[in-house]
């Protein structure tokens, strides 16, 4: 599945799509740097250091990977809410996530550089300050080896953007499933770029692949990029994790794919089954059944 082509800076430099140009970019960091605080002045004292330790014994792996079916042990407690010293958001433990150092390093920091004070976050994995999508998307969730990419690659047509973090972690230099942490993090950054360049890039359909196991991170993606309907894969756990064991692609990250695949029917019941009160705010939402059908 092909991606957005490398962009040409206007210093010449041809950059990889999502990626700022590191030559541009070099004296802005170099006044940003020289202006920011210590992290002792931004109110990372002694009594943060001992909250950050009991918040990550009590969730130790990063939520970024976790969304997309990776395992990663989380290092950073990051503020959903950019606190900009503001000590009620900065103790608020619902503003706080963990996250790998990997993700908190890639696509955090490098949307807080960009410095707007009108961006949110939403969770999970989605970028932060996204804004909504001019185009439709079509969100497509489920476990690993449901028939997510398959479902997509048959109803895309050329033109469509199709975002999916596996053709990333191959642009970062790595293969899919990848769980190197520097290719993770490229991958992210690649992924970020393309989810923000939908607020300015018109095409017919926008198709992202996502695990989202939850209704909440659905409606939070709802949220995020507007227009968003989505399909979920309704493959039964069996099915799925005979897919990754007679799949020599997914052998280097077979048992952690499984893993991940128990976790996400644990965590994502089906829209079928799910009380009324648990879809609230949920839209357009399709169950797809193994043969490729609505349920």
């Amino acid at each position: 599945m092909p991606l957005k082509a490398p962009w040409a800076c206007k210093c010449g430099k041809r950059i990889a799509a999502g990626q700022p140009c590191p030559v541009c970019t070099a004296p802005r960091k170099r006044v940003h740097d020289a202006k920011r605080l210590g992290a002792r002045a931004r109110g990372y004292d002694t009594k943060w250091d001992r909250e950050r330790a009991a918040y990550l014994a009590a969730h130790p792996w990063c939520v970024r990977c976790a969304a997309h079916g990776l395992k990663a042990k989380a290092t950073v407690v990051n503020h959903k809410i950019a606190h900009r010293g503001d000590l009620r958001l900065f103790w608020n433990r619902r503003n706080w996530e963990p996250v790998c150092a990997a993700c908190h390093n890639g696509s955090i920091q490098s949307a807080e550089k960009r410095g707007d004070p009108q961006a949110r976050r939403f969770g999970y994995s989605i970028p932060f300050g996204v804004q909504p999508s001019i185009s439709p998307v079509t969100l497509v969730c489920g476990p690993p080896a449901s028939g997510k990419t398959s479902y997509v690659k048959a109803r895309a047509l050329p033109g469509d953007t199709i975002i999916d973090l596996n053709q990333c972690l191959v642009e970062a230099g790595g293969k899919p499933w990848d769980n190197d942490r520097t290719i993770l993090g490229r991958a992210f950054s690649i992924r970020d770029g393309l989810i923000h360049s939908l607020a300015t890039t018109r095409t017919r359909m926008a198709w992202l692949i996502a695990s989202a196991p939850s209704h909440d991170e659905r409606r939070q993606w709802q949220a995020a990029l507007g227009n968003v309907q989505v399909v979920v894969m309704n493959t039964p756990a069996s099915v799925c994790i005979e897919r990754i064991r007679t799949d020599p692609a997914r052998a280097h990250a077979a048992p952690r794919l499984i893993e991940r695949v128990n976790e996400w029917m644990g965590r994502g019941r089906s829209i079928a089954g799910d009380p009324a009160g648990d879809r609230r705010g949920e839209r357009n939402s399709q169950q797809i059944g193994i043969e490729g059908f609505f349920v």
